[in-house]
């Protein structure tokens, strides 16, 4: 799990993270629903991470086709 972390949010943030294992709760409902909410936070979190870098994706894509746009209506026959 901290390798997780680390890998998509580096180092220094893996570190502020606390990493819950079914031993480190309760053994009840609470630490149940420790887990669950630990797990389904970290879940959005990595969602969240991996939508950004797609949108970074998109972004760039539609520079680079400003760019053939911008490049194709210049008139290249006159120096």
């Amino acid at each position: 799990m901290y390798d997780m972390v680390e890998r998509l949010l580096g180092e220094q943030e893996a570190a502020k993270r606390l990493v819950l294992t079914a031993d480190s709760v309760p053994q009840d409902e609470i630490g149940l629903r420790q887990l669950i909410v630990r797990c389904l936070t970290f879940l959005l979190m990595t969602v969240i991470c991996l939508i950004l870098v797609r949108l970074e994706k998109i972004q760039s894509v539609i520079n680079i086709l400003a760019v053939v746009k911008a490049a194709a209506s210049l008139p290249w026959g006159i120096r």
